[in-house]
């Protein structure tokens, strides 16, 4: 070791090279919130256009299901029914990349599009379910209204040049009012032309669309050839001749009127403060830096406000670059503090000004190498990353501290006269401490390591921050065993002039290193003593464990607060948006008026005619819980309007958010589906729950049953057939699409349709005319029209066939006895013995997750038992240090209930950090009193005085860790709470573990160390 302390150059350019290459990793490290660890979840969605859900899944079905089920990284398909669409839903397990999983998604569907017929293929979409949140969203408006003038002139200025920034995957302009295409039926016309409605839309379908001739090669370059229709624009469809279906001059015009137009109903209604807005929506592709994208996209939409038409406004609806920007800086400040803290603690204890400041080199350094290999294995800077950094702030400068002390030791002892031996006295304490310090480090890396190579919830949480813990760490190994015996080898060890605050400290110190050197004389001197500490610990462990920990709340990991509230609104009974919209407008108001204090804005989101939800942006997050207890109390909740209102994050950790009740029935679906109906009956009856969710949909339907052998005769006189009755009535309710065409404004979609006045009941439709041959008939006369009410509940998980409802509680009814007596009532519901109800476990990947999580921690204490043995070969050293792990546990449990914490992911892993700090301050102390026994001083002799040589190293290494998690503890800024349970675990958890090892360890090494020949063994 000597050879490298005495080449001070190479050393400091090696380690400067180090520097200057963290640096540069540290700018080309991605910025995100959040680890970049997800569970993808698509869906894909076959709209039927008119066919029964149950034909669908029976033609295409086993194909869909086949082709889904064989892609890679797939855990489970979903399958769920509705009237008008089949959606599959497709979950991946953890750590499968999104992109890839798209790739062969994309795939699958283009494959899945062979087998439907046309109308069919144009009517499937999937997209992403992303749950963090990544993704910016920007509303426009003015005060003319006017959405699809705003879009034409805005989509130029701002589509282009946010699609150029890199990094953005997708970028779109919404207009929620969206225009298609539509060619309005006249009714008389089509009656006074006798034209066949079937034969009307086959003919408009069949002059649209281009076909395709196939292809061919000319020299290196393959064609594509295609031939192009009738039908190439606005004005061609207008003049589309109707020859062979009518009178030879007539034109589509004339029977009809051709428009742009929204879609009458069932338009997303999106709304800012009142106002109809546009949306620009922007994903980043998620590998980029989400903070700089985000930043860019906002930069350029103010910097392109003069080029937006006179009135315009927008509102920054979700930014992640504000919280990210506010949280990083959060967790760098805590940083800066904790390691302030830390370098004040050791200047106290060591009382060297010099000394210190070489010990404090650590912090930074270990901290800034720890970027290469972040740079080197993919883990982005985020709230998650940061704060392992933080945490390795106070315990990076434990390794520094122990070899500075020694160092200081020995000086005092040798008293070095030139630099020869200044450079011989440096390196006999290194190597003293060598050993002790490779096994303390090693004991807390082998702890955190097994943790970056979890899977599932725990990778997603610990991950990243188990990374970063490791790389520092090892680092911080660089600086106490090279870098800090380098410097101490060649400057001037003359002890420095201690100021007057310093030399009061270490008066008191000296007089509490007294106090408890008798205190532990004592203890140690009487058997008695001994055993009445050891029954009074286990008599409070326990007390502690039973009374207090029960009482402390559970969760997977705290979430950080925020300044938006979630209100999702559900009125049933509605039959349009337009109906919808206008009984939310009250809500909007009287939020607008009453919430003055809290509300910043409000936008409103409508994608149905019973459901849509309200985005309520408030002041300062910090009013977070008034303000939503206040919006709760005047939310107008009743029978006719279902509204529930929760915090909702920009962005939030990847993790799984089951709901309090999930319910599983298989057997006869008629039957399962009337018990699922009075269980969602009851639930709603009992008016705790805030949300429910059923697969089964109840309605009334019109049935139109054909007069077979009638529609037969008239066939052979030239009527319809049973088909065109159905393209008819189809056309005449809910329009039929015939095609696309390519506009100014982008592809449209073509309907033809009748007009919406035309059937108001279902006498009109009795009525509704058909053409039949020379005649026109009303409706009734080929059918047979029946009103019936109907349930459906067509879902499939896995192959298997069942009906399921979710629901999640109100907040004052979230408790697992409210939640098991709910189960019990509902289980309780007569039902056959066909029928079987499974009530699923909501947390079970939970569970599992945190089962995985604890047997990584039983291997890394497996481990540090392993290392303890080849570094003192004696079990009962072993298992001396060893015990002083569940005085962590202890001091975890009253802190967190002391300071109303939580338990969850996060103040587990203090008591992790607890039992390796724990761990390496008792082998200091188990492997110094060792030292003694073999320099000839009798046990207790020998007890006594490796407490006294340690006490200071221990008590430095214990507070500079306290002080630099203080910053944590208190949990100040953005995202803070959810590191704050583990600051509080290691803060809170330290003072008591410290305190009792103390005490403890030596009182156990005379207990069970006596043994002259044990000891030296």
């Amino acid at each position: 070791m000597a050879k490298i302390y005495s080449h001070p150059k190479k050393v400091f350019l090696i380690l400067l090279s180090l520097t200057a290459f963290g640096i540069f990793s540290f700018t080309q490290l991605p910025v995100g919130l959040y680890p970049n660890s997800a569970k993808p979840e698509f869906s894909v969605r076959f709209g039927l256009e008119g066919m029964d859900p149950r034909d669908f899944l029976n033609q295409y079905g086993p194909s869909l299901k086949g082709s889904f089920n064989k892609l890679e990284g797939l855990e489970t398909l979903k399958v769920k029914a509705r009237k008008n669409n089949v959606q599959f839903n497709l979950y991946y397990e953890w750590g499968v990349d999104p992109k890839e999983v798209e790739k062969d998604l994309k795939a699958a569907i283009s494959s899945a599009k062979g087998i439907l017929p046309q109308e069919l293929q144009r009517r499937v979409g999937h997209w992403q379910n992303k749950k963090n949140g990544g993704f910016i969203a920007i509303s426009f408006y003015d005060d003319s209204g006017d959405l699809s003038t705003l879009q034409k002139r805005l989509s130029p200025i701002l589509l282009p040049k946010v699609k150029a920034i890199k990094g953005v995957d997708e970028a779109s302009l919404w207009d929620p009012n969206h225009k298609n295409l539509y060619i309005t039926l006249d009714p008389q016309k089509i009656a006074q032309y006798r034209l066949p409605l079937a034969q009307l839309n086959n003919h408009i379908r069949s002059t649209i669309n281009q076909w395709n001739a196939g292809s061919m090669q000319i020299g290196e370059n393959v064609y594509t050839v295609v031939m192009r229709n009738k039908v190439v624009d606005f004005e061609s469809l207008e003049n589309l001749s109707l020859k062979g279906i009518g009178r030879e001059s007539l034109r589509l015009k004339d029977i009809a009127r051709v428009e742009l137009a929204p879609q009458a109903e069932g338009n997303n209604v999106m709304r800012t403060d009142g106002k109809p807005s546009l949306i620009l929506h922007v994903v980043p592709d998620g590998e980029s830096n989400m903070k700089a994208i985000c930043d860019s996209v906002i930069d350029l939409v103010h910097e392109s406000a003069s080029l937006y038409p006179k009135g315009t406004d927008f509102r920054v609806l979700v930014n992640p670059s504000t919280f990210i920007k506010s949280a990083i800086f959060n967790v760098k400040k805590d940083i800066l503090l904790g390691g302030l803290f830390a370098v004040l603690t050791l200047l106290l204890f060591v009382g060297s000004i010099k000394a210190s400041i070489f010990a404090a080199v650590e912090i930074p350094l270990a901290i800034v190498w720890a970027f290469i290999l972040m740079y080197l294995f993919d883990v982005s800077i985020n709230l998650i990353s940061l704060g392992g950094l933080a945490l390795t702030a106070g315990m990076n400068i434990d390794a520094s501290v122990v070899m500075v002390e020694n160092i200081l030791r020995h000086f005092r002892i040798v008293n070095p006269k030139n630099k020869k031996e200044q450079l011989e006295t440096v390196a006999k304490a290194a190597r003293e401490v060598l050993i002790p310090i490779l096994s303390s480090t090693l004991s807390t890396v082998i702890v955190f390591l097994p943790l970056s190579a979890t899977s599932g919830i725990t990778y997603a949480i610990l991950g990243d921050l188990a990374k970063a813990v490791v790389f520092s760490h090892l680092f911080s190994l660089l600086v106490a065993l090279v870098l800090v015996p380098t410097i101490r080898s060649h400057i001037s060890m003359s002890e420095e002039r201690i100021p007057g605050l310093l030399a009061g400290f270490q008066s008191f110190f000296d007089r509490v290193s007294g106090f408890y050197l008798k205190v532990l004389s004592g203890l140690i001197s009487h058997r008695r003593y001994r055993l009445g500490l050891f029954i009074g610990f286990i008599s409070a462990f326990i007390l502690v464990l039973t009374l207090l920990g029960p009482r402390i709340d559970k969760t997977i990991v705290a979430m950080p607060k925020t300044d938006g509230i979630w209100i999702n609104v559900n009125i049933p009974g509605i039959k349009t948006t337009g109906q919808f919209s206008q009984k939310v407008r009250s809500v909007e108001k009287l939020l607008l008026d009453t919430q003055k204090k809290y509300v910043s804005f409000v936008f409103t989101n409508i994608w149905s005619a019973n459901n849509g939800g309200m985005l309520v942006r408030i002041h300062d997050k910090h009013m977070i819980d008034d303000a939503l207890k206040s919006i709760r109390e005047i939310l107008p909740n009743g029978p006719d309007m279902s509204l529930s209102a929760w915090p909702w994050n920009p962005s939030s950790l990847p993790i799984p958010n089951p709901r309090d009740i999930t319910i599983q029935i298989t057997g006869p679906e008629k039957e399962r589906v009337e018990l699922a109906q009075q269980m969602r009956f009851d639930m709603r009856g009992s008016k705790k729950f805030s949300y429910i969710e059923s697969t089964v949909v109840r309605g009334k339907q019109l049935k139109l049953e054909p007069r077979f052998e009638y529609i037969e005769n008239l066939r052979k006189k030239g009527g319809p057939s049973t088909q065109d009755i159905g393209e008819y009535v189809r056309t005449l309710l809910s329009g039929r699409t015939v095609g696309y065409l390519s506009t100014k404004e982008g592809a449209k979609e073509i309907q033809v349709r009748f007009p919406s006045e035309l059937i108001l009941s279902a006498d009109d439709i009795s009525a509704a005319p058909i053409q039949a041959g020379q005649w026109l008939l009303p409706l009734k006369a080929l059918v047979d029209i029946k009103s019936e009410s109907y349930l459906m509940g067509l879902y499939e998980k896995s192959g298997r066939e069942m009906t399921e409802l979710e629901g999640n509680l109100k907040y004052e009814f979230k408790n697992d006895k409210e939640i098991d007596r709910l189960k019990g009532q509902l289980a309780s519901l007569p039902h056959s013995e066909e029928i079987q109800i499974l009530f699923t476990d909501a947390k079970k990947e939970i569970n599992e997750s945190l089962m995985g999580l604890l047997f990584a921690l039983g291997i890394s204490f497996l481990l540090i038992g392993l290392l303890l043995y080849l570094q003192f070969e004696n079990l009962k050293s072993v298992a001396i240090v060893m015990c002083t792990i569940p005085l962590g546990l202890l001091g975890v449990t009253i802190s967190l209930y002391v300071f109303g914490s939580t338990w969850s992911i996060n103040s587990l892993l203090g008591v992790i950090m607890l039992g390796g700090i724990s761990v390496n301050n008792s082998i200091l102390l188990v492997s110094f009193f060792k030292q003694k026994l073999k320099d000839g001083l009798g046990t207790q002799a020998a007890a006594l005085e490796s407490a006294q040589l340690r006490l200071r190293p221990i008590l430095v290494t214990s507070f500079t860790t306290i002080f630099a998690m203080a910053p944590i503890a208190f949990g100040f800024g953005e995202g803070a709470e959810v590191l704050q349970p583990l600051g509080i675990a290691v803060s809170g958890g330290m003072l008591f573990s410290t305190f009792l090892t103390l005490f403890f360890i030596p009182l156990l090494e005379v207990q069970f160390l006596s043994d002259r020949k044990e000891a030296h063994s």
